[in-house]
């Protein structure tokens, strides 16, 4: 078990098991297709209103100026996660300009787009370890 993001996207109890309202679904679908113009590929949890590799963790480090020491983040971190309130402010402060390998371009996108789908979406942001 590696790191892990989730955000707060209700999944439907069906076999399937999507995101359960139409409004997340065609939101995160659109990223998946934003991340997949862009990068070509994306991060597989991310139709799943999610992120599963902890390169997508480095990128959202780096948005946020933080060093590899403060990884942590603090208290926005810690099991409760983030609240929808602090992932809208959040968004409004990170800084996606800078520089990443070709070959993770489909980490930075997905990570990118994963902020502002549950930005825009009023979505809490949760990470495992």
């Amino acid at each position: 078990m590696g790191w892990d993001a989730y955000s707060s996207a209700p999944h439907s109890k069906s076999v399937r098991g999507g995101l359960k309202y139409k409004k997340h679904r065609e939101a995160f679908n659109q990223a998946v297709y934003n991340v997949r113009k862009n990068a070509g590929s994306v991060d597989g949890m991310l139709q799943f209103g999610g992120l599963d590799c902890s390169l997508c963790r480095e990128m959202m480090r780096k948005a946020a100026g933080l060093s590899k020491k403060e990884l942590n983040w603090g208290l926005a971190w810690h099991h409760d996660g983030m609240k929808p309130e602090f992932v809208k402010v959040m968004h409004m402060f990170l800084n996606w300009n800078f520089k990443y390998k070709k070959e993770d371009a489909w980490a930075y996108w997905s990570a990118k787009e994963f902020v502002r789908v549950c930005a825009d979406n009023g979505l809490s942001i949760k990470f495992t370890y």
